[in-house]
């Protein structure tokens, strides 16, 4: 948990709610005084600076001013490495994200992490990309990984500018009010679906599931909305 009582994924988007605004009235994304950052915070904040065309500054005499220029140099070539998956934008063509899903299961390969769920962590990570495609319609999209070996765990964060999950719902007839956002992802992690075929819908919530079952935490964000869940509760914000 955070300092703040909240868990440490909301703390962390909160973070990037935090530089974003700021980026805004200074029309760049300024990191020079960060002295950490996690996934939750850097990838939606450096798809932000892309989208926007705004530099990225950062500071290399801060705690994470070396790290930051590193794995931002590294994601303009798509590079992984033994701890991490670099920012890196997901192709248009489904049928091209293979490398992206490859490097994302090497990352679990080359640790001792989920070695018991080894089946379960692929399969999700593969269900999640093909939910970003199959639904979204972005016109952006990127992912980024840090293994923390010491703590035991992988960070993954998949970032979108799509219609959102409100935003499907409200496509296929049920239009949520912007307060109510955080229940339209509610009800998609319970399997409510925009399908019309009977059966069908169950890919979000059975994705947060199989998290949980491993013991993994999962934060959603979208629209005006914020759902997470963990293996013994669910909060709303």
């Amino acid at each position: 948990m955070s300092q703040r009582g909240l868990p440490d994924q909301v703390s962390h988007y909160l973070q990037f709610c935090t530089y974003r605004s700021e980026a805004v009235k200074k029309k760049q994304v300024d990191l020079t005084k960060c002295d950490f950052i996690h996934p939750t915070t850097l990838l939606p904040l450096s798809s932000f600076a892309t989208i926007k065309g705004w530099s990225l500054l950062v500071d290399r005499r801060t705690k994470s001013g070396g790290y930051l220029m590193y794995i931002l140099k590294e994601r303009s070539e798509g590079a992984s490495g033994a701890s991490y998956v670099a920012p890196i934008s997901l192709p248009k063509d489904q049928k091209k994200c293979q490398p992206v899903l490859d490097g994302l299961n090497a990352l679990r390969a080359r640790s001792l992490l989920y070695r018991d769920n080894a089946n379960m962590y692929t399969y999700v990570i593969g269900e999640l990309m093909d939910n970003i495609y199959q639904h979204s319609e972005f016109t952006y999209a990127s992912v980024m990984a840090q293994k923390y070996g010491k703590k035991g765990f992988i960070e993954l964060c998949f970032f979108d500018n799509g219609i959102t999950i409100p935003g499907s719902f409200a496509k296929h007839g049920k239009a949520y009010p912007k307060d109510g956002h955080a229940k339209a992802i509610y009800d998609a992690i319970s399997g409510k679906s925009t399908k019309a075929d009977v059966g069908r819908g169950f890919g979000l919530s059975t994705n947060v599931d199989m998290f949980r079952d491993i013991g993994g935490e999962v934060l959603i964000v979208s629209g005006n909305g914020a759902v997470y869940v963990n293996k013994l509760s669910l909060a709303s914000y």
